[in-house]
């Protein structure tokens, strides 16, 4: 795990409810809720009481800091067993037909504050 960011990563509890597909006949989707631990641009940490299989897609849904419900596509990078369950981090894969532009102007609008704050 690279601890390397390119990006700014907020420590910010949301409840995410992540879908993925698993790779059997049914194709089936199973719903997983999570909270994240950081978010940032491109990617996030999450605590999950279920593990992941590393190199999955899934889709996210995210709420929004005003309550709205955004979809995410993301690709799940590691996961690793924690004492209270597991944790995981997972890189978001736009493809232009999800709420991508929303998470990245609400991220914006997290590091302004942020930033305002230092300066005071």
């Amino acid at each position: 795990m690279n601890e390397r960011r390119d990006q700014l990563r907020h420590r910010r509890k949301r409840r995410v409810s992540l879908e993925w597909s698993y790779n059997d006949d049914t194709g089936a989707l199973n719903r997983i809720d999570c909270e994240t631990l950081d978010i940032s641009r491109q990617g996030m940490r999450i605590k999950s009481k279920t593990p992941l299989d590393p190199g999955s897609s899934v889709q996210l849904c995210v709420e929004s800091a005003t309550g709205q419900l955004w979809l995410l596509f993301a690709k799940l990078i590691w996961c690793q067993l924690q004492e209270d369950g597991f944790e995981c981090g997972l890189t978001i894969t736009s493809d232009g037909h999800d709420d991508f532009p929303h998470w990245a102007r609400e991220l914006d609008l997290l590091k302004s504050a942020a930033e305002d704050q230092k300066v005071q």
